[in-house]
């Protein structure tokens, strides 16, 4: 917890964790950081070395293509937190932060309130709505759903458990979708009454 920029790099446990079994998924906090070849960019290198499954915040990772391609083709999940980004001053305008580019490559992108309990957050609602800000024209439905269900493709849960739950989620998209359509139809439909 905390910034990682004074922390103990990955490599400092890289001979403990490289003998764990592959079953174990991995899941680092790496790249949380503006120093580029810093021991806390680093971590992203030795993250994706240790073959980890998720990243937690990756902000580096714009700096490195070779590693987000690599990213990328694994679907090593990247745990975007924009509002503690700019809260410790990673980025000032959250138009420039990186998850711009990182949703524009494709990346595997989740959005993630950092450490709920530290901050008092309750839920990501406030990071999904900077980051739909943040993305702008990048951004649309299309863009919300498909981080929305990263987040669940690519979580710690168990294949069964994420199946169901995507088939909940899905439903409730659909009813959603549905209802906000109502709303718009009926909308049309009084507004076009009130002309006539």
């Amino acid at each position: 917890m905390g910034q990682e920029d004074p922390g103990r790099p990955l490599i400092d446990f890289a001979p403990l964790l490289r003998h764990a079994s592959p079953s174990v998924r991995f899941y680092f906090h790496a790249g949380e950081t503006i120093l580029v070849g810093g021991a806390a960019d680093e971590n992203l290198v030795d993250a994706l070395l240790l073959n980890t499954s998720r990243m937690g915040h990756a902000f580096a990772l714009r700096h490195h293509p070779v590693l987000r391609d690599l990213a990328k083709s694994r679907r090593v999940a990247i745990e975007v937190c924009p509002l503690s980004n700019q809260v410790l001053k990673l980025v000032h305008d959250l138009r420039d932060h990186p998850i711009v580019a990182f949703v524009a490559e494709g990346l595997p992108v989740t959005i993630s309130p950092d450490d709920p309990a530290l901050w008092g957050a309750t839920g990501s609602s406030y990071d999904f709505a900077m980051a739909f800000m943040a993305l702008g024209d990048a951004s649309g439905l299309a863009t919300l759903k498909q981080i929305a269900l990263n987040s669940l493709e690519l979580s710690a849960s168990s294949q069964s458990v994420q199946a169901r739950e995507i088939g909940t989620w899905r439903a409730a998209w659909a009813a959603w979708v549905a209802r906000v359509a109502a709303g718009a139809t009926a909308d049309v439909g009084a507004a076009s009454l009130a002309a006539h």
